[in-house]
């Protein structure tokens, strides 16, 4: 084990960078199990959706630091163009579950033979039936199996994962 491996050979260095991953691994776990509970009350009604007015690029703002070091790891460009004054009706931990997760997998399935060319884009456009949040890249795209069966939409489906287990979705 490389952390007992460390702590055995007295490297400070290796013994807190294998800490710092068993943390960051830790906080996904837990990060997930409080999705799968919150999902849970909200399909079974218990926990009704808390809405309220937020400031779109504010909370697109605050995000940031939760894909913003992957993407850079991976070499992906994340843009975001939605406007200061842009206020939505929703709630806040919901909405920036759903954004974080769709901008962390458009970053994950970027076409490393793109790179230095992926990217993941964000924007906001106000149309006649409201605002439409786009999150968009150009990695590999969904099969239209995928989409024409509508298993996309499932909890919790996966379609085909290529990606090393290190960051998989």
């Amino acid at each position: 084990l490389p952390l007992e491996h460390a702590l055995t050979h007295n490297d400070q260095a290796q013994a807190l960078q294998m800490l710092a991953l068993q943390r960051q691994a830790t906080l996904g776990m837990s990060n997930q199990l409080t999705a799968l509970l919150d999902l849970s009350r909200l399909e079974s009604g218990m926990e009704p959706a808390k809405l309220q007015p937020l400031d779109l690029a504010a909370l697109i703002e605050g995000l940031r630091p939760q894909f913003d070091p992957l993407a850079k790891r991976l070499g992906v460009s994340v843009s975001v163009q939605v406007s200061p004054d842009f206020t939505v009706q929703s709630d806040p931990q919901l909405l920036a579950r759903v954004i974080t997760s769709l901008v962390i997998n458009g970053i994950k399935y970027c076409d490393v033979r793109r790179a230095p060319y992926c990217r993941v884009d964000l924007r906001a456009e106000a149309g006649e039936q409201g605002l439409t949040l786009v999150i968009a890249d150009n990695g590999p795209g969904i099969p239209p199996s995928q989409l024409s069966t509508g298993a996309i939409y499932q909890p919790f489906f996966q379609g085909y994962n290529h990606l090393p287990e290190a960051i998989q979705g």
